[in-house]
């Protein structure tokens, strides 16, 4: 199977696991919504959207630089450059993991873990490799030593997105609460959207978290 096709079943795996996972906020009369407190709410968002922006580009941007050292390295994956993973306070990939989840919602991290952290497999073969992973060292081969990161991945956000600083809670379905913000894309080649982006927030033991990523992308034929 040659590379293009693999990375073709890998996109769309990501895809429909993706599609699956966010639900859009909408009217349901069944369901018993809960009450929230509006400002509390919409502070909470304004911290979970600006600390999705590194896990957006972690996880679907260009996501973590490497350094070209083969004595570190293991087939495609090299390791992790650290003067990067100092800038935004990680060393490993349980620090990766603590920061998501400070940030997203339990089902979401386990998303992005299964999607991301780990190999995806189709019937017949590999459909994408994990994008970093955790190399050990020790006496008991337990001892976190350094992340690598696969250099072939694929990602798909290669847009710059502005988030305003204006958020609003819009209602509650369910457990869930839908919060507006207004975000500008701009494509690599320049062009500019607008659009409203619906973010969904649900309340866990720790706190508020993001139920689904913040990432936007920028659409020729988009209408708000």
């Amino acid at each position: 199977m040659n590379k293009a096709f693999v990375r073709i079943i890998a996109l769309l795996v990501t895809l429909i696991l993706c599609f699956g996972t966010l639900i859009s906020c909408g009217d349901d009369d069944e369901v018993k919504n809960r009450e929230y407190d509006k400002a509390e709410v919409e502070a909470a968002a304004k911290v979970l959207i600006e600390d999705s922006k590194l896990l957006n580009y972690i996880y679907w941007g260009k996501g973590i630089p490497y350094v070209d050292n083969k004595n570190l390295s293991s087939g495609n994956y090299y390791p992790a450059d650290e003067d990067y993973l100092n800038s935004i306070g990680i060393k490993t990939i349980d620090d990766l993991k603590k920061m998501t989840e400070m940030t997203y919602s339990d089902k979401v991290c386990q998303w992005i873990y299964s999607t991301v952290l780990s190999s995806v497999y189709s019937d017949t073969a590999v459909a994408g490799l994990a994008r970093y992973e955790q190399v050990y060292t020790g006496k008991n081969n337990d001892e976190p030593a350094y992340i690598r990161v696969y250099t072939e991945a694929d990602y798909w956000l290669v847009d710059e997105v502005e988030y305003y600083p204006t958020v609003e809670a819009l209602r509650s379905e369910g457990e869930i609460v839908c919060v507006l913000v207004l975000v500008t894309v701009t494509n690599p080649e320049g062009k500019v959207m607008n659009k409203n982006l619906t973010v969904r927030l649900i309340e866990e033991e720790d706190g508020w978290r993001l139920d689904a990523p913040t990432y936007a992308r920028y659409y020729e034929d988009y209408t708000s």
